[in-house]
């Protein structure tokens, strides 16, 4: 998960399905499948992602340092 949200990977993006729904998160996903500190994770850095993408079109390196990794 880390390196995939490093490399620029979306948390926000919707899957096509999730539990019969249409568009659930990654970690709306991980909820569902018990995986609550890996979902209270993408929830937090989906939210940091998504007012910086509004703000700047891109992630920043805060988020990246979140996830242990270092920026370029």
């Amino acid at each position: 998960m880390a390196a995939l949200l490093a490399k620029g990977a979306d948390p926000t993006c919707l899957s096509h399905t999730c539990d019969g729904n249409l568009g659930c998160t990654a970690a709306e996903m991980a909820s569902s499948a018990g995986h609550t500190g890996i979902a209270a994770v993408l929830a937090e850095i989906s939210l940091v992602h998504a007012l910086s993408k509004a703000q700047t079109g891109r992630l920043p390196a805060s988020t990246v340092s979140l996830l242990g990794e270092t920026s370029e």
